[in-house]
């Protein structure tokens, strides 16, 4: 893989694992943020192939990839219970989701010092 694609995946890890700290506004938009964005980003970004990629190039570490499976993990329930999202803000699956988040955020940051 050529330099040029390694930072183009650690851009969109990082973007992906960034989008947990934003501000949530109601459930409209946590429903648009869910499905339409994140669901696909960590899908895509924190897929095992993928955080094989960034762990074998040493941009991760083996604790972060764990937190990146369980948060595909939670994202992937709460996408197919479209039901909880009217009350997922409070709801503590998503609490869960974004405390995953910070934690991957501060990992990283640590790793990459």
């Amino acid at each position: 893989m050529d330099a040029a694609e390694l930072e183009r995946r650690i851009g969109d890890f990082d973007d992906t694992a960034n989008v947990c700290g934003i501000d949530m506004q109601g459930p409209e938009y946590l429903l648009n943020l869910l499905y339409e964005d994140f669901a696909v980003s960590v899908g895509t970004f924190f897929h095992p192939i993928n955080l094989d990629i960034l762990l074998t190039a040493g941009v991760i570490t083996q604790e972060i990839k764990d937190l990146c499976l369980s948060v595909e993990r939670k994202v992937d329930y709460l996408t197919q219970h479209a039901d909880l999202v009217d009350k997922i803000k409070g709801d503590r699956r998503w609490e869960e989701v974004v405390e995953l988040c910070k934690q991957i955020r501060a990992l990283k940051l640590l790793h990459t010092r």
